[in-house]
């Protein structure tokens, strides 16, 4: 499916659906870059240096890729304000199961910025990132959430390495 995926296959829906979510996504990593732990985070990344490769929201300089993509989704989740999937599963808590936007879009901005892509190419990683995000957390039992994981930390990192790896253009064996 990563692999596989095209722009060109994406109905105009899901495109602007997908646009709306990312302007979402960016406007909740606004709002949950002034929070202290994330400014706690944005001030250990700046002292530890290391490449200025992508861009640390709000923060004021650029990091190497893992950390952007690790300060921009903690932000974009500090306020538990960025969207959600909600649940087939009728026993899920508050209907929820996971918010698989924003590692997806900090994943495909934090790869995608060096590289200098396009509009085009981090939507469809994020299609990409949020469809395996959601479709892995959905083949979970609700009542594993209670008990073994969060879902948002856990499936979103899934959805966040198929985002990344999606813009890195990597094939069917590199993603495995």
């Amino acid at each position: 499916f990563i692999d596989e995926s095209r722009f060109d296959a994406l109905s105009d829906e899901v495109v602007l659906r997908t646009k709306t979510l990312i302007a979402d996504a960016i406007g909740t990593m606004l709002a949950g870059s002034c929070e202290d732990g994330s400014r706690i985070l944005q001030k250990y990344l700046r002292q530890s240096g290391g490449r200025e490769e992508a861009t640390i929201i709000a923060a004021g300089f650029k990091g190497c890729a893992s950390a952007a993509a690790l300060a921009n989704a903690a932000a974009g989740h500090a306020l538990d304000f960025d969207s959600i999937q909600l649940s087939a599963w009728p026993e899920t808590a508050h209907g929820i199961r996971i918010h698989p936007t924003v590692p997806a879009l900090a994943a495909g901005l934090a790869v995608g910025e060096p590289r200098g892509i396009s509009g085009r190419s981090l939507i469809l990683a994020c299609v990409v990132g949020i469809e395996v995000a959601c479709r892995v957390t959905e083949a979970i039992p609700p009542d594993y959430y209670q008990v073994a994981y969060q879902s948002t930390a856990t499936m979103g990192g899934l959805g966040a390495a198929a985002a990344a790896g999606k813009i890195l253009g990597l094939s069917q064996e590199q993603l495995m």
